[in-house]
Order: C-alpha cells, then sequence, then structure tokens
C-alpha cells in the first residue's frame, strides 16, 4: 500500500496548497502529522477524498475515511490548516 502522507503530499503539490509534513495541532501533546493549508477546509477534503479514491483502486469511501481518521482543523490567521492526527509526519 501506498505510503497516505506521501499520496496527500503529491495532491498538495498538483493543487497549489501548502503542505505541513511535521504539524502539531491542538491536543496531540507534541506529536507530528501531516496537514494542508488552506482557506477552505470542506473543499480541501472533498478533493483529496476524491484524489485519494483514484489512487488507490478498489478501495471503497468508508475504508479511505478509516486510513484518513479523524481530520482536524486549526485557524492560522487567514487561512486554516487540515491536519490529520493518525497519519504521522514525513520523516525528513
Amino acid at each position: 500500500m501506498k505510503k497516505m502522507e506521501k499520496e496527500i503530499k503529491k495532491f498538495c503539490d498538483a493543487n497549489g496548497y501548502d503542505f505541513y509534513a511535521n504539524y502539531s495541532g491542538r491536543g496531540m501533546f507534541g506529536n507530528k502529522c501531516v496537514g494542508i493549508v488552506g482557506d477552505n477546509t470542506l473543499r480541501i477534503m472533498i478533493e483529496l477524498f476524491c484524489f485519494l479514491l483514484d489512487i488507490y483502486d478498489g478501495t471503497t469511501g468508508y475504508e479511505l475515511s478509516k486510513m484518513l481518521g479523524s481530520p482536524m482543523t486549526d485557524n492560522m490567521g487567514e487561512e486554516y490548516i487540515l491536519y490529520f492526527p493518525k497519519i504521522e509526519a514525513i520523516k525528513e
């Protein structure tokens, strides 16, 4: 199976979103995960979900939602970050 964090980075690169490889959100106690920055987190989530369904052939939407976990959002001033606590940060 492909590494989900690398697929999310590909999605960001292809769609002009800023990708965070090591984000630590509220309640994560220093743990790091991947995130996507933009002005509309719902639109980003829908686009990402469709992108990943194309990548993960044979995977149902339900299975994909379990792979992503429960995404969270934080306000970053003028934009927001959509982050995925279940998906570990990319090791540099």
